[in-house]
């Protein structure tokens, strides 16, 4: 059997024991006091009381004092910023020297010789005065009419070209004289026509300075045509036609392309581009050739 004592004392002690009967019988053990030991064990209640002090009256403390903010002062209270300073003046860049104060650059030098220069394609003068320009087969008129050679002067004078004479290379008869016992200019870097016919209206249409009828002709084949000068001796020479140049084509003259390139070069020639007259054939008697080429200069 478990027995529970408790004792309460007024809001200050407590105390519990718990016994158990060894025996059905009750008895207490011996080592455990008796309920009259423990109420002397127990401190008087009165004096308990006496010795603690007694609770004094206070009110519950209150939140602490929140101190008062100071005035924040009006925005025309605040001070004005200060001034911005001004920014320095910037230096002004020096002068840069003038190019004639600049050193003058080292020479460059020179590249390797790579040998000889290649030939230029303008030759020197060939002759003075040069067989420019040919009507070898008109349709315009009939050979024996139609038929002319240009002559250039190539020099900055005039040359007088009476007495010379027209002949064809290998040719055992006399040739034919030019303005014998007259005058014949050739102006300087200007042109002289020499025709079969002087006649316009049967002539194709061709002003010409000299004709020499028919004592001079050209083959529509192949031909030499040589210059002769007052002393019979050759000064100027072209072959035309076969193995020795182009062929010639009726209607078209043949004409060089520079005065001052090789007239025995038949690279240096072409035919005419262009006619002198509505009704005349394809070449310019007298006039700058229509193949002229700025490509050979002085």
């Amino acid at each position: 059997m478990r027995r529970t004592v408790s004792f309460l004392t007024t809001g200050a002690l407590a105390l519990v024991c718990a016994c158990s009967d060894d025996t059905a019988g009750g008895t207490i053990p011996a080592d455990v006091a008796a309920p009259e030991d423990i109420a002397e064990a127990a401190p008087d209640v009165d004096e308990t009381e006496d010795s603690m002090p007694a609770p004094q009256d206070a009110d519950p403390p209150g939140p602490p004092d929140i101190p008062e903010q100071e005035d924040v002062p009006a925005p025309e209270d605040v001070p004005a910023p200060q001034d911005t300073p001004e920014p320095e003046d910037t230096p002004e860049p020096e002068d840069t020297p003038a190019p004639e104060d600049l050193p003058a650059p080292e020479d460059t030098p020179e590249p390797p010789d790579e040998g000889p220069d290649p030939p230029e394609k303008c030759t020197e003068l060939q002759s003075a005065i040069v067989i420019n320009e040919l009507m070898i087969n008109p349709q315009a008129a009939s050979d024996n009419k139609g038929e002319w050679i240009e002559l250039y002067n190539a020099t900055e004078a005039d040359i007088d070209i009476a007495g010379w004479g027209l002949t064809e290379a290998g040719s055992t008869g006399l040739p034919a004289l030019l303005a014998e016992g007259q005058t014949l200019i050739v102006p300087a870097e200007g042109y002289v026509v020499l025709c079969r016919s002087a006649d316009k209206t049967v002539n194709g249409d061709v002003d010409c300075q000299w004709h020499h009828n028919t004592a001079f002709t050209l083959s529509n084949k192949a031909d030499t045509v040589v210059l002769l000068d007052k002393e019979g001796d050759p000064h100027d020479a072209v072959s035309y036609g076969g193995s020795d140049g182009p062929d010639v084509v009726p209607g078209y003259s043949l004409e060089l392309t520079h005065p001052r390139l090789d007239n025995g070069d038949w690279s240096n020639w072409d035919h005419a581009k262009t006619a002198a007259t509505p009704t005349s054939d394809f070449g310019t008697p007298g006039a700058v050739n229509s193949v002229f080429s700025e490509d050979c200069e002085e």
